[in-house]
């Protein structure tokens, strides 16, 4: 249904389109064609999405810019790689992705040494941990 919801939306063609959580209740699958199907509309139009997300993964995989919201409160924003791996994604009792929790625990072991930025995405966890 969601899915569907979304079509019907994308063939409106819109100049900007407001999504709150369009993943919810969705299989990785679905959730990899929701943000694999936005990536083409931004790509291919002049659209421009914002989305309330709390998949991580795919916010920092797909997004250009993320603004990190506390209590209504605006308390950090910027590239993926800078909010979700700031101190206020800490503060406000959230983990950065599941790839970046393991890079660090794996820094903390003494297994790695730091590098410049701890890996947010699959890819970059694999290339941080060859």
């Amino acid at each position: 249904q969601q899915r569907l919801a979304l079509a019907s939306i994308l063939a409106m063609q819109p100049d900007l389109l407001i999504l709150d959580e369009p993943t919810s209740q969705l299989d990785p699958h679905g959730t990899r064609s929701i943000f694999e199907a936005l990536a083409s509309l931004v790509d291919q139009s002049n659209t421009t999405v914002v989305m309330i997300e709390h998949k991580l993964e795919w916010v920092a995989q797909f997004s250009d810019r993320v603004f990190l919201l506390d209590q209504g409160r605006l308390t950090a924003h910027g590239s993926p790689e800078e909010v979700l791996s700031s101190a206020a994604l800490r503060e406000a009792g959230l983990f950065s992705t599941q790839y970046a929790q393991v890079s660090q625990a794996v820094i903390e072991a003494g297994l790695q040494a730091r590098s410049k930025s701890i890996p947010l995405t699959l890819d970059a966890a694999r290339d941080f941990l060859k």
